[in-house]
């Protein structure tokens, strides 16, 4: 596609500066503090006193508890996946967008109703399962409330590798050896089942709130001590080198597969679902049984634990948190608007597989902790006290998602449209304005939508990043947990659930998801 080269560049330029900088500054920061080579010998002395066997045991737990939170996860979502695409199931768009929702809800939702539902805390054990004899706050809870976290996920992900599946290799495969189907979907969709894993393993070393109501001590809490409680950031630097190290050879690796395999994208046979198997009526009794305990759990017993514990104090909570509900709608509304527009320009002008793969790939494989602690260096001595770390850090954050849901809308736009407006204006801004933003009205609401509620869930990067004298709704709602206010907390989850709830009904309507 031929675009102005100057604006092209302009925009690859910000780009690099807003999303791979911070990375490639945080390394000039450990060997050149102040801007002085520190020296190998200091380098090794420093690295030797701050680590400990202590440490890397919280760190191997870490891995541990990453590792199987996302096979609990990937497998939770690849089963999910192969029934609504691959089966002959009803209404499978209709489970398929109910069973998404859980990876838009807060993180710390999912524990605290159920800590209240176990009758650990709260109000809610008065009433139904008080002192159940079953101890929570161990390594295999955690995995169970993360799994709830994140296995819409990875569901998205394979999904849309089976929906890029070639149908006439499925209906040779059929004809072939009908008993052999399943192996050769899974060895066709292995690189977005492997993609899903990495990811969601990144997204559970950048949890921190529900380790931390379990009282489980975690590498991620480490890291949150130095800069939140010490504001020790060169120290917070230092721990995130085996994160750093790890996920940087992941995503090379990763990078490299998948630019040599499948396309980690959407195709565009996106709307069309393989009906490879047919259920019986006893399957498919199962198959509802399986989904709806799925919902109960992820959804129903959340939504219920709120409704009892808030003891119908809506509107005095909400009056006590208006501002920071005003501030959170503010900033995602803003930070939204921006990934939006950014992902609609880089799949404007780059178009190139190996260049969207990073774009997709190299935000999602890093985790929070990191992402946070690099912008926090890079804008330590001119925008720390503003809003700029971090809506470059919901921009890093966020854009890959509005990446995938932009994608399908936008491969539906000729590409000989761009090039007979190239003949008749070189004004790229004429053309962004009158052809391409016009015709991404669809492909932009859905990504806004999705990019703000993913945003106003977010409580990791806005804790660290977030100037002072601000404060968000999330934020709020930690703040009065800690005070065991927990008939008000409980209330504004509640009304983050409907106002989540309404944005989430309007991209039901539509079929991005």
């Amino acid at each position: 596609m031929k675009t102005s080269f100057n604006f092209k560049n302009f925009f690859l330029l910000l780009i690099f500066l807003f999303i791979f900088l911070p990375y490639v500054y945080l390394f000039f920061y450990l060997f050149f503090p102040n801007f002085k080579f520190v020296g190998l010998n200091s380098l090794a002395e420093y690295i030797q006193l701050i680590f400990s066997i202590r440490l890397f045991k919280i760190l191997f737990r870490s891995l541990g508890i990453g590792i199987a939170t996302a096979f609990t996860s990937t497998l939770v979502g690849l089963t999910l996946a192969l029934i609504l695409e691959c089966t002959d199931l009803p209404a499978s768009n209709l489970w398929k967008k109910l069973l998404f929702l859980p990876f838009l809800l807060p993180s710390y939702l999912f524990v605290f109703t159920w800590l209240g539902f176990l009758g650990k805390r709260g109000t809610f054990t008065t009433l139904t399962f008080p002192n159940i004899p079953i101890n929570v706050y161990n390594p295999f809870f955690l995995i169970f409330f993360l799994t709830l976290c994140f296995f819409p996920f990875p569901m998205f992900l394979i999904s849309l590798g089976l929906r890029n599946l070639n149908q006439n290799l499925i209906d040779a495969a059929k004809i072939y050896n009908s008993k052999k189907i399943l192996r050769l979907v899974l060895s066709l969709i292995f690189p977005h089942v492997l993609v899903a894993f990495f990811i969601t393993f990144s997204f559970v070393v950048s949890e921190y709130m529900v380790p931390s109501f379990l009282r489980i001590n975690t590498y991620q809490n480490e890291i949150f001590i130095q800069l939140a409680t010490f504001y020790d950031v060169r120290k917070a630097t230092f721990y995130s080198l085996p994160l750093l190290f790890i996920f940087s050879l992941t995503f090379l690796l990763m990078y490299k597969y998948f630019n040599q395999n499948l396309y980690f994208s959407i195709s565009s046979n996106f709307r069309r679902s393989l009906k490879i198997w047919r259920l019986t009526g006893f399957k498919k009794f199962l198959t509802y049984v399986f989904l709806i305990i799925l919902l109960l759990l992820s959804i129903g017993i959340p939504a219920f634990v709120l409704i009892i514990e808030s003891e119908g104090k809506f509107l005095s909570a909400l009056t006590l948190a208006r501002w920071e509900f005003l501030n959170s709608i503010a900033l995602s509304f803003l930070s939204a608007f921006l990934v939006t527009c950014s992902a609609i320009l880089i799949l404007y002008f780059f178009s190139d597989r190996k260049i969207l793969n990073l774009f997709i790939i190299f935000p999602l494989m890093i985790p929070s902790p990191l992402l946070a602690i690099s912008l926090i260096v890079l804008t330590s001595s001119f925008f720390q006290q503003t809003f700029l770390p971090l809506l470059l850090a919901y921009l890093s954050r966020f854009l890959p998602f509005s990446l995938l849901i932009s994608l399908p809308f936008f491969i539906q736009i000729q590409k000989n449209l761009f090039e007979a407006a190239r003949l008749s204006t070189s004004s790229s801004f004429k053309i962004l304005r009158k052809i391409l933003f016009p015709l991404s009205k669809k492909s932009f609401l859905n990504s806004f939508i999705l990019v703000f509620i993913l945003c106003f869930s977010e409580i990791l990067i806005t804790q660290l990043l977030i100037p002072p004298g601000f404060q968000t709704l999330a934020l709020r709602i930690e703040t009065l947990l800690h005070y065991g206010n927990y008939s008000f907390v409980a209330s504004l989850n509640l009304i983050s659930l409907i106002f989540i709830l309404i944005l989430y009904s309007i991209l039901f309507k539509s079929e991005s998801l």
